[in-house]
């Protein structure tokens, strides 16, 4: 069930700002289609939830009209993921922008009291908070053990 609805999910455009963006968020294609699929069937399963909500008061609903609602949302669910993937995506680019720049005020500090450009660096790298720090402190690591 799980590689069905992974195939299901990776319909549609995989452009190349989809896959920076799921890069930024550190999320893998397989988990975001599959969030794409199920947020495609919940949304589907919304008019026949409700149907079956308004048929114990007995009111009828034309079938048609379930069947289109249930197509139209099923697919309106099925690109929510993408943008809401799209602007945690534009945040985090933002908060990129504020960390790069204190990283960089950090390694010019150090440099301008005598540290190596190396040390300097990787102590930048180390000293701050956030996912940005993290993802450079790591790419220090391996660099000094490579």
């Amino acid at each position: 069930m799980r590689a069905a609805a992974v195939r299901v999910g990776r319909l549609g455009s995989f452009d190349a700002r989809l896959w920076a963006d799921l890069e930024i968020l550190d999320r893998t294609e397989e988990r975001f289609a599959l969030e794409r699929s199920i947020a495609g069937l919940v949304f589907a399963a919304l008019p026949v939830v409700f149907t079956a909500m308004v048929a114990s008061a007995e009111v009828e609903v034309s079938g048609a009209l379930i069947l289109m609602t249930t197509v139209v949302l099923g697919a309106i669910g099925f690109f929510v993921p993408v943008f809401t993937l799209r602007n945690e995506a534009d945040r985090r680019r933002r908060s990129a922008q504020l960390a790069l720049g204190a990283y960089l005020d950090v390694v010019a500090i150090q440099l301008a009291g005598g540290a190596g450009p190396t040390s300097a660096l990787a102590d930048a790298a180390a000293v701050g908070h956030g996912w940005l720090f993290r993802r450079l402190d790591r790419a220090m690591r391996a660099a000094a053990a490579a």
